[in-house]
């Protein structure tokens, strides 16, 4: 996974998506791929949250975390037949 956020990096994935308004779902290894310094601007790639050993998810990031990744699911097995 590291090599895909490396690659999305050096291409500059989320300029090119900010560029065209779109924006992107991902899974948890591309935590801190968005890295836009404006907190109003839309995210051009859309995570869960990850606990971190001192800091465990609120209810509301648990609650998230599946549904982000259900719909990130149903997107990439959608077929056009």
């Amino acid at each position: 996974m590291k090599k895909y956020n490396t690659a999305c990096r050096h291409d500059h994935l989320t300029a090119h998506l900010r560029a065209t308004g779109l924006g992107a779902i991902a899974d948890l290894g591309f935590i801190g791929l968005d890295d836009n310094d404006d907190l109003d601007a839309d995210p051009a790639v859309i995570t869960g949250y990850k606990a971190a050993r001192n800091r465990p998810l609120t209810p509301g990031q648990k609650l998230s975390t599946p549904v982000l990744a259900a719909v990130r699911a149903r997107s990439s097995t959608a077929s056009p037949t």
